[in-house]
């Protein structure tokens, strides 16, 4: 009966074990879906930077192109 107990006792030592990690992992589900919106919002403001610069740079290139012309 005895090791009936400690057999008993280890299997819910595991179980609790196993349930820990299912915890941790919905944490860990939770912390990269954020990370995903973050990395979302960064990807959209480097798109409006580069699209700014490039029209700062098209501008630019547009003025020395028509200094070189003479125009």
């Amino acid at each position: 009966m005895e090791r009936v107990h400690a057999i008993l006792a280890e299997h819910s030592r595991r179980i609790d074990g196993v349930e820990q990690i299912v915890a941790r992992l919905g944490h860990i589900e939770a912390l990269l879906a954020r990370l995903e919106e973050r990395l979302s919002g960064l990807n959209n403001s480097m798109r409006i930077w580069v699209s700014l610069l490039t029209m700062l740079l098209g501008g630019l290139l547009a003025v020395a192109w028509r200094a070189l012309e003479g125009g």
